[in-house]
């Protein structure tokens, strides 16, 4: 919850599918250098902000949460290798949307030590939160998606320490069900990944080979944040009615439910049957304004002053511009971002 607290305030203030059986592939290991100590003091000494210093010592308790596989459903939250924390789409977005927009703070603090160890966590939590769990052909990401790293829900032992503890085993059941909140969290996380790829090759200077390798990896941040994003729309975004959906079109289609105003305003409603929830369109709608404003940020004012001070090369800005503008339309996302405010009102 802090982390959620911490990653929206400064937001909302300024298809491959991989088999679960391969997820041992998943991204490259990271290993953090946080501690207690630096998450606390050195965010204190370089940002007077609560926010980024309760994002650190968040993510330093989060991370020490960790140990051997098969990780405990209950205490084991953290697995180091895949920077993944559990297994659900929502609450990873929005681990990865908090380190980004810590990374972004210590280094206009000055501190790209950490910055860059908090980039390079949320760049291996989200290749691995796509391998895992992005299904392009179904619109979205699935709920909930086996690893391989935690234990299993269905196992006796493990499901009997859940109940045990007073939760809900089925909190932790696998699940292909791809839901509005969960899947915007990801285009709003994935959205600002392509943002700091483009930042990152915009200010490289250390050679030919180092810039195109940057332009190369802003390129393919680009590409999956306009695959991301339009997988979204397309299946959560309700043209009759201007709402987004709780659950993917195709997931409602498969439950045989009722679609429209009809659907919309039913009582009483089941598991898998369509209703309209505020917080899918809050959530819709922060994810089309992130959509809307994707592109590269203006180059820096030029000081003449300081020979380091160079703007980006216009090519390639211009290059990831069109990549990351390629599936979005901005005046289209504008409006159902519109759309799913004025639903909210009525």
């Amino acid at each position: 919850m802090v982390i959620l607290t911490a990653a929206l305030a400064p937001l909302l203030g300024a298809a491959i599918v991989v088999n679960p059986s391969a997820a041992s592939s998943l991204a490259r290991p990271h290993r953090s250098r946080i501690t207690r100590a630096t998450a606390t003091g050195r965010a204190t000494a370089t940002a007077p902000s609560w926010q980024l210093a309760s994002t650190l010592s968040t993510i330093d308790a989060l991370e020490r949460t960790g140990g051997a596989r098969p990780h405990s459903l209950l205490t084991g939250l953290f697995d180091e290798a895949s920077g993944l924390c559990s297994e659900g789409v929502w609450h990873n977005s929005w681990l990865g949307v908090g380190r980004l927009l810590a990374a972004r703070e210590l280094r206009r603090e000055g501190d790209n030590e950490l910055a860059d160890e908090q980039l390079r966590a949320a760049q291996t939590l989200g290749e691995s939160l796509y391998c895992l769990s992005f299904d392009g052909a179904r619109g979205g990401f699935r709920r909930r998606s086996a690893s391989g790293f935690w234990k299993s829900a269905t196992e006796g032992e493990a499901r009997r320490a859940i109940v045990d503890a007073g939760e809900d085993p089925g909190f932790y059941e696998l699940s292909d069900e791809t839901r509005c909140v969960s899947s915007g969290a990801a285009v709003i996380f994935f959205s600002l990944l392509a943002e700091a790829a483009a930042e990152a090759a915009a200010s490289t200077a250390a050679g030919a080979a180092a810039e195109a390798e940057a332009a190369a990896e802003a390129a393919a941040a680009a590409a999956r944040s306009v695959e991301v994003g339009s997988a979204f729309t397309a299946e959560f975004f309700d043209e009759v009615t201007c709402r987004f959906r709780r659950v993917g079109d195709a997931m409602g289609e498969a439950t045989g439910e009722a679609t429209g105003e009809a659907a919309g305003e039913a009582e009483g409603v089941g598991e898998g049957t369509q209703y309209w929830r505020a917080a899918d369109q809050a959530i819709g709608c922060l994810a089309c304004l992130r959509l809307a404003k994707a592109g590269l940020p203006p180059p820096p004012p030029s000081d003449s002053t300081s020979p380091t001070s160079t703007p980006p090369p216009p090519l390639l800005r211009q290059h990831l511009r069109l990549h990351l503008r390629a599936g979005h339309d901005t005046a289209m996302t504008r409006a159902m971002a519109g759309c799913a405010v004025d639903s909210l009102l009525r």
